[in-house]
């Protein structure tokens, strides 16, 4: 599966993701109410446009966070 999450003009791309608890990555977020947090297998180019920094995973917040957390676990 590959999973890819764009913000505006930023952009991640990653062959696999799955979710995790942990307080650190990149957030693609338009409100502070519920979002899902993706682990990624390894690092991902996010914020960056060279590359340098990469982000071990990503909270986004979605309209439906269930759906895409199930999607996550399938």
């Amino acid at each position: 599966m590959t999973f890819e999450a764009r913000f505006g003009p930023w952009r991640v791309r990653t062959r696999s993701a799955r979710l995790a608890i942990t307080d650190r990555g990149l957030t693609f977020a338009t409100n502070a109410d519920l979002g899902v947090l993706i682990l990624f297998e390894g690092p991902v180019r996010g914020l960056d446009p060279l590359g340098i920094l990469r982000h071990p995973e990503l909270t986004v917040t979605v309209a439906d966070v269930d759906g895409l957390a199930d999607l996550l676990r399938a």
